[in-house]
């Protein structure tokens, strides 16, 4: 019998993680984290500590529990005799965990996205984790006990990227991972959403409902970011500093070229310069001193902030880098900084998710029986708005087990 649990990503963006488990064989689909803050008063491991934090999920019989002070994971009848952990992207809300598991533990995830982990890694971008990685072409299925599993491509701003499909006993659940349609692949969803019919159970993001103030009308393409900055780059005379996220490798592969295209190329720091490397053929030119490249088009990560101040005024432009948004504390620092150096701030950012309207066509076009929206600070709204287009939804509590016929169930849905 088929028991789901929802560990975490019920209420928030990201970090959403659910297992998947018969007694013997156990799946985990993600393994992200919401950041890794942590009070620690009892002298715990780091792991311990973000396990009480509620940062990391407490799954049994998953991290290495020798040590621990208290019973919040490693606790229960047995160990399962076939478990995987499988990512559907690189975004640190679906990875950041990885580095906790223990060395044993199978972790599954795309050819492209192991790719990324390697240059991300060479790069000085990714830490190396104990974890054994495994990379599986794009619909290949995987076999764990009884599970079949199936990495299907989407579109999303990182490369790589996946929805999961499992199947099991006759029936068929979707992961969407993230997804969008206005990114460098939106046939990839055209083409899920055909292959990829009827399915029993969808977990769909809906980190668009997050944000109802939000106008579908003003949602920005990939398209639309280099359309902006080609018109920058030809318009203005000033430095020009990006803050582009390193993980969206086919943005900077479009801005390198662009920029040498135009006549006015792109200066990177030392490890994007060096990502960009696995990705490009072309040149790829690499700052060292900030204060030699005035009236220049340079990147730089918000670590390098202080050093801005090397530069004559100009425009920064930002671009998903870090800090993403005012949520974020370094937002405020970075804004200040801004003002005090004298740069003007425009954003060119483009959202790795899709519109509330594409989240309901993307449902409407699998035509699942039941569907648990995720992966947002409003699944009663994403559920509601699903509803009223014929939808049936599910709203499961956080770390609680479920049989999957209970939830597939006529009372269960909603």
């Amino acid at each position: 019998m088929e028991r789901i649990i929802f560990w975490n990503g019920l209420q928030s963006i990201g970090s959403n993680i659910f297992s998947l488990d018969n007694g013997k064989d156990r799946l985990i689909m993600d393994f992200g984290m919401p950041n890794e803050m942590y009070e620690d008063g009892g002298n715990l491991s780091v792991t311990e500590a973000l396990i009480e934090a509620g940062k990391l999920p407490a799954i049994p019989h998953l991290f290495n529990t020798e040590g621990f002070k208290s019973d919040l994971a490693g606790v229960s009848n047995r160990p399962y005799e076939n478990q995987a952990v499988f990512i559907s992207h690189l975004h640190l809300d679906h990875n950041a965990g990885l580095k906790y598991l223990p060395e044993n533990t199978a972790v599954y995830m795309s050819e492209e996205t192991k790719a990324l982990y390697d240059a991300l890694l060479s790069s000085d971008l990714e830490v190396e984790v104990k974890a054994e990685l495994h990379a599986v072409g794009y619909n290949r299925p995987v076999k764990i006990g009884h599970y079949t599993v199936t990495f299907v491509p989407n579109d999303h701003d990182i490369v790589g990227t996946s929805s999961i499909l499992i199947e099991v006993d006759g029936k068929k659940i979707l992961h969407s991972g993230d997804v969008r349609k206005h990114g460098y692949h939106p046939g990839n969803i055209k083409d899920l959403t055909s292959h990829v019919k009827s399915v029993d159970l969808l977990m769909i993001e809906g980190t668009s409902f997050s944000f109802p103030d939000e106008d579908d009308q003003d949602y920005r393409s990939e398209k639309d970011l280099i359309d902006d900055f080609t018109q920058l780059l030809l318009d203005e005379n000033r430095t020009i500093v990006i803050n582009p996220y390193p993980r969206n490798v086919e943005r900077l592969v479009e801005l390198n070229r662009l920029g040498h295209r135009i006549g006015r190329p792109i200066y990177w720091d030392k490890r994007f310069s060096d990502l960009l490397r696995h990705y490009t053929t072309e040149a790829v030119c690499t700052w060292k001193k900030l204060s030699d490249y005035n009236h220049q088009v340079v990147q730089t990560h918000f670590d390098d902030i202080d050093k801005i101040n090397e530069l004559e005024a100009g425009v920064y432009v930002h671009m998903n880098g870090e800090p993403l948004g005012d949520y974020d504390p370094r937002y405020e620092v970075l804004m200040k900084t801004l003002e005090e150096v004298g740069f003007d701030f425009v954003d060119y950012s483009v959202s790795g998710h899709a519109s509330r309207k594409d989240i309901i066509d993307i449902v409407k076009d699998i035509d699942p029986d039941v569907t648990v929206p995720w992966h947002t600070f409003e699944p009663q709204a994403q559920a509601a708005a699903l509803n009223e287009n014929g939808v049936r939804t599910f709203l499961p509590k956080a770390a609680k087990a479920y049989k999957l016929e209970e939830i597939l169930s006529d009372e269960a849905a909603e």
